[in-house]
């Protein structure tokens, strides 16, 4: 589990073992190809979030940018994630809500 000023969720850690109950500069990864209309919906909640239920990890987000390839780009507050998909996204501007079974985190600080 880790907490941050958006939500806390449970994720997936890559690296040396963090220690319990430090700060840390993460970068978000999801490694799956995420599809539209099944991962990746528009949200109702216009506001940036991350979480999880028994099943999924979500994480809301502002749609910044998206590419021939698939590649988007999503916003949370002052971060983006890069995020590989197929299918039709919606409008950018519009928040979003990606859900998944696993997410990774990696220490990004020097």
């Amino acid at each position: 589990m880790f907490s941050s000023d958006l939500g806390s969720s449970r994720a997936i850690w890559k690296g040396e073992k963090p220690v319990l109950n430090a700060d840390y500069e993460v970068e978000l990864e999801f490694l799956d190809t995420l599809w539209w209309g099944r991962d990746i919906v528009e949200s109702v909640d216009n506001r940036y979030s991350i979480s999880n239920n028994a099943h999924y990890v979500g994480v809301t987000g502002k749609l910044e940018s998206v590419f021939e390839d698939g590649c988007v780009v999503i916003r949370l507050e002052d971060s983006i994630i890069l995020l590989d998909t197929v299918g039709e996204p919606c409008s950018i501007g519009n928040f979003v809500r990606i859900q998944t079974k696993e997410i990774f985190l990696f220490d990004v600080a020097l």
